[in-house]
Protein backbone atom coordinates (compact mmCIF):
# COMPACT_ATOMS: atom_id res chain seq x y z
CA UNK A 1 0.00 0.00 0.00
CA UNK A 2 2.78 2.48 0.96
CA UNK A 3 4.59 1.73 -2.29
CA UNK A 4 1.47 2.52 -4.32
CA UNK A 5 0.97 5.79 -2.39
CA UNK A 6 4.55 6.84 -3.09
CA UNK A 7 4.09 6.15 -6.81
CA UNK A 8 0.84 8.09 -6.88
CA UNK A 9 2.44 11.13 -5.17
CA UNK A 10 5.63 11.13 -7.21
CA UNK A 11 4.01 10.28 -10.53
CA UNK A 12 6.29 7.31 -11.11
CA UNK A 13 4.91 4.31 -12.93
CA UNK A 14 5.11 0.76 -11.71
CA UNK A 15 6.19 -2.29 -13.68
CA UNK A 16 2.62 -2.82 -14.93
CA UNK A 17 2.57 0.56 -16.67
CA UNK A 18 5.95 -0.10 -18.26
CA UNK A 19 4.63 -3.43 -19.47
CA UNK A 20 1.62 -1.71 -21.01
CA UNK A 21 3.87 0.69 -22.92
CA UNK A 22 6.13 -2.05 -24.23
CA UNK A 23 3.63 -3.59 -26.70
CA UNK A 24 3.05 -0.18 -28.29
CA UNK A 25 6.78 0.37 -28.81
CA UNK A 26 7.27 -3.20 -29.95
CA UNK A 27 4.35 -2.92 -32.37
CA UNK A 28 5.26 0.31 -34.14
CA UNK A 29 9.05 0.04 -33.88
CA UNK A 30 9.49 -2.20 -36.97
CA UNK A 31 7.20 0.00 -39.07
CA UNK A 32 9.11 3.13 -38.07
CA UNK A 33 12.47 1.47 -38.73
CA UNK A 34 11.41 0.30 -42.20
CA UNK A 35 9.96 3.73 -43.01
CA UNK A 36 13.24 5.34 -41.96
CA UNK A 37 15.17 2.91 -44.16
CA UNK A 38 12.89 3.80 -47.07
CA UNK A 39 13.54 7.49 -46.46
CA UNK A 40 17.28 6.79 -46.53
CA UNK A 41 17.04 5.00 -49.89
CA UNK A 42 14.87 7.82 -51.24
CA UNK A 43 17.56 10.31 -50.19
CA UNK A 44 20.38 8.22 -51.64
CA UNK A 45 18.86 8.01 -55.12
CA UNK A 46 19.15 11.79 -55.35
CA UNK A 47 22.95 11.47 -55.31
CA UNK A 48 24.56 11.30 -58.79
CA UNK A 49 26.95 8.50 -57.77
CA UNK A 50 24.09 6.35 -56.47
CA UNK A 51 22.01 7.05 -59.54
CA UNK A 52 24.92 6.03 -61.76
CA UNK A 53 25.33 2.77 -59.83
CA UNK A 54 21.62 2.04 -60.10
CA UNK A 55 21.63 2.66 -63.86
CA UNK A 56 24.74 0.53 -64.31
CA UNK A 57 23.22 -2.38 -62.39
CA UNK A 58 20.00 -2.11 -64.39
CA UNK A 59 21.91 -2.16 -67.68
CA UNK A 60 23.95 -5.15 -66.49
CA UNK A 61 20.93 -7.24 -65.53
CA UNK A 62 18.08 -6.17 -67.80
CA UNK A 63 17.48 -8.60 -70.65
CA UNK A 64 20.88 -10.28 -70.22
CA UNK A 65 19.65 -13.64 -68.88
CA UNK A 66 19.04 -16.71 -71.09
CA UNK A 67 15.70 -16.81 -72.88
CA UNK A 68 14.39 -19.54 -70.58
CA UNK A 69 15.13 -17.42 -67.52
CA UNK A 70 13.48 -14.38 -69.09
CA UNK A 71 10.40 -16.45 -69.92
CA UNK A 72 10.25 -17.59 -66.30
CA UNK A 73 10.68 -13.99 -65.14
CA UNK A 74 7.69 -12.95 -67.27
CA UNK A 75 5.60 -15.62 -65.57
CA UNK A 76 6.85 -14.77 -62.08
CA UNK A 77 6.31 -11.04 -62.50
CA UNK A 78 2.59 -11.69 -63.06
CA UNK A 79 2.40 -12.76 -59.42
CA UNK A 80 2.80 -9.06 -58.62
CA UNK A 81 0.18 -7.88 -61.11
CA UNK A 82 -3.15 -6.27 -60.32
CA UNK A 83 -5.18 -9.14 -61.76
CA UNK A 84 -3.39 -11.76 -59.67
CA UNK A 85 -3.75 -9.69 -56.51
CA UNK A 86 -7.45 -9.23 -57.30
CA UNK A 87 -7.78 -13.00 -57.58
CA UNK A 88 -5.94 -13.52 -54.31
CA UNK A 89 -8.19 -10.97 -52.64
CA UNK A 90 -11.33 -12.67 -53.98
CA UNK A 91 -10.31 -16.20 -52.99
CA UNK A 92 -8.60 -15.55 -49.67
CA UNK A 93 -11.02 -12.82 -48.69
CA UNK A 94 -14.00 -15.01 -49.54
CA UNK A 95 -12.59 -17.87 -47.47
CA UNK A 96 -12.06 -15.54 -44.51
CA UNK A 97 -15.60 -14.18 -44.76
CA UNK A 98 -17.04 -17.69 -44.87
CA UNK A 99 -15.17 -18.45 -41.66
CA UNK A 100 -16.42 -15.16 -40.17
CA UNK A 101 -12.90 -13.86 -39.74
CA UNK A 102 -14.00 -10.34 -40.55
CA UNK A 103 -11.01 -8.48 -39.04
CA UNK A 104 -8.61 -10.63 -41.09
CA UNK A 105 -10.65 -10.01 -44.24
CA UNK A 106 -10.47 -6.28 -43.53
CA UNK A 107 -6.70 -6.50 -43.07
CA UNK A 108 -6.34 -8.30 -46.40
CA UNK A 109 -8.32 -5.61 -48.22
CA UNK A 110 -6.30 -2.91 -46.45
CA UNK A 111 -3.02 -4.59 -47.40
CA UNK A 112 -3.90 -4.40 -51.09
CA UNK A 113 -5.88 -1.17 -51.42
CA UNK A 114 -3.86 0.74 -48.85
CA UNK A 115 -0.59 -0.49 -50.31
CA UNK A 116 -1.70 0.47 -53.81
CA UNK A 117 -2.77 3.93 -52.65
CA UNK A 118 0.48 4.49 -50.76
CA UNK A 119 2.53 3.35 -53.75
CA UNK A 120 0.65 5.69 -56.06
CA UNK A 121 1.28 8.58 -53.68
CA UNK A 122 5.00 7.81 -53.40
CA UNK A 123 5.41 7.48 -57.17
CA UNK A 124 3.79 10.88 -57.67
CA UNK A 125 6.03 12.33 -54.98
CA UNK A 126 9.34 11.11 -56.46
CA UNK A 127 8.40 10.95 -60.18
CA UNK A 128 11.37 8.81 -61.13
CA UNK A 129 11.35 7.68 -64.76
CA UNK A 130 11.67 4.01 -65.62
CA UNK A 131 14.90 2.63 -67.13
CA UNK A 132 15.50 3.89 -70.64
CA UNK A 133 16.36 0.50 -72.16
CA UNK A 134 14.05 -2.10 -73.67
CA UNK A 135 11.10 -3.13 -71.53
CA UNK A 136 10.34 -6.84 -71.93
CA UNK A 137 6.89 -6.47 -70.33
CA UNK A 138 4.44 -3.60 -70.40
CA UNK A 139 4.88 -1.11 -67.58
CA UNK A 140 3.43 2.35 -67.17
CA UNK A 141 3.78 5.16 -64.69
CA UNK A 142 6.75 6.10 -62.59
CA UNK A 143 9.44 3.75 -61.34
CA UNK A 144 10.12 4.52 -57.65
CA UNK A 145 9.16 2.60 -55.59
CA UNK A 146 8.21 -0.62 -57.36
CA UNK A 147 4.51 -1.32 -56.94
CA UNK A 148 4.92 -5.04 -57.65
CA UNK A 149 7.58 -5.41 -54.96
CA UNK A 150 5.67 -3.28 -52.48
CA UNK A 151 2.38 -5.13 -52.86
CA UNK A 152 4.10 -8.52 -52.91
CA UNK A 153 5.54 -7.78 -49.46
CA UNK A 154 2.26 -6.36 -48.13
CA UNK A 155 -0.14 -9.00 -49.48
CA UNK A 156 1.95 -12.18 -49.59
CA UNK A 157 3.65 -11.17 -46.36
CA UNK A 158 0.28 -10.89 -44.62
CA UNK A 159 -0.81 -14.27 -45.97
CA UNK A 160 2.54 -15.68 -44.86
CA UNK A 161 1.98 -14.34 -41.33
CA UNK A 162 -1.33 -16.17 -41.08
CA UNK A 163 0.13 -19.37 -42.55
CA UNK A 164 3.09 -19.13 -40.17
CA UNK A 165 0.65 -18.93 -37.28
CA UNK A 166 -1.44 -21.85 -38.51
CA UNK A 167 1.11 -24.53 -39.44
CA UNK A 168 3.89 -26.31 -37.66
CA UNK A 169 6.69 -26.07 -40.29
CA UNK A 170 7.20 -22.36 -39.87
CA UNK A 171 10.67 -22.24 -41.43
CA UNK A 172 9.19 -23.38 -44.72
CA UNK A 173 6.60 -20.60 -44.61
CA UNK A 174 9.32 -18.00 -44.10
CA UNK A 175 11.43 -19.38 -46.95
CA UNK A 176 8.43 -19.67 -49.29
CA UNK A 177 7.20 -16.13 -48.62
CA UNK A 178 10.71 -14.71 -48.90
CA UNK A 179 11.47 -16.57 -52.13
CA UNK A 180 8.17 -15.51 -53.69
CA UNK A 181 8.58 -11.82 -52.92
CA UNK A 182 12.27 -11.84 -53.91
CA UNK A 183 11.45 -13.51 -57.23
CA UNK A 184 8.77 -10.94 -58.03
CA UNK A 185 11.14 -8.05 -57.34
CA UNK A 186 14.12 -9.53 -59.20
CA UNK A 187 11.97 -10.29 -62.23
CA UNK A 188 11.18 -6.58 -62.60
CA UNK A 189 14.88 -5.76 -62.88
CA UNK A 190 15.55 -8.63 -65.30
CA UNK A 191 12.70 -7.44 -67.52
CA UNK A 192 14.06 -3.90 -67.65
CA UNK A 193 11.15 -2.05 -66.03
CA UNK A 194 12.78 -1.12 -62.70
CA UNK A 195 16.10 -0.16 -61.19
CA UNK A 196 17.40 -2.28 -58.28
CA UNK A 197 16.83 0.52 -55.77
CA UNK A 198 13.21 0.78 -56.93
CA UNK A 199 12.79 -2.80 -55.76
CA UNK A 200 14.61 -2.22 -52.47
CA UNK A 201 12.43 0.81 -51.76
CA UNK A 202 9.30 -1.16 -52.63
CA UNK A 203 10.25 -3.87 -50.16
CA UNK A 204 10.91 -1.32 -47.42
CA UNK A 205 7.70 0.65 -47.99
CA UNK A 206 5.65 -2.53 -48.29
CA UNK A 207 7.30 -3.94 -45.18
CA UNK A 208 6.48 -0.79 -43.22
CA UNK A 209 2.85 -1.01 -44.32
CA UNK A 210 2.71 -4.71 -43.42
CA UNK A 211 4.31 -4.11 -40.01
CA UNK A 212 1.71 -1.43 -39.32
CA UNK A 213 -1.18 -3.64 -40.39
CA UNK A 214 -0.30 -6.74 -38.40
CA UNK A 215 0.13 -4.70 -35.21
CA UNK A 216 -3.05 -2.68 -35.61
CA UNK A 217 -4.59 -2.54 -32.11
CA UNK A 218 -7.09 -5.29 -31.48
CA UNK A 219 -7.56 -6.59 -35.02
CA UNK A 220 -5.26 -9.60 -34.90
CA UNK A 221 -6.35 -10.33 -31.34
CA UNK A 222 -10.02 -10.47 -32.38
CA UNK A 223 -9.15 -12.55 -35.44
CA UNK A 224 -7.59 -15.24 -33.24
CA UNK A 225 -10.54 -15.39 -30.86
Amino acid sequence: MNERLVRAKTGTAGPGAAGRRAPMLHGYGPALALAAAFALVAALIQLPAVQAWDVRMSETLAGRAPQGVLAAAKAVTELGSTKVFAGVLAMAGGALLLRRRYPDAGLLVASLLGGWGLNTLLKELFRRARPAGEHLVEASGYSFPSGNAMLAIAVYGLLGCWLWRAVGCRAYVIWLTGALTAAVGFSRVLLGVHYPLDIAAGYLAGGAWLALLVRWPGLTRRARS
